[in-house]
């Protein structure tokens, strides 16, 4: 778990280092794999 938590911590620090824009950029794009990884999910339950 230590592992873990310090590979997340690198990951924020390095969201952390770009600019306000890249950071919004890079948001919305974590935000739509998430919804596609969410219907991937239910296509596979539902077939």
């Amino acid at each position: 778990m230590l592992e873990k938590t310090s590979t997340f911590q690198k990951a924020i620090e390095a969201v952390e280092s770009l600019d306000p824009e890249a950071q919004a950029i890079l948001v919305d794009i974590i935000q739509k794999r998430l919804k596609q990884q969410r219907r991937d999910h239910l296509l596979k339950e539902i077939a």
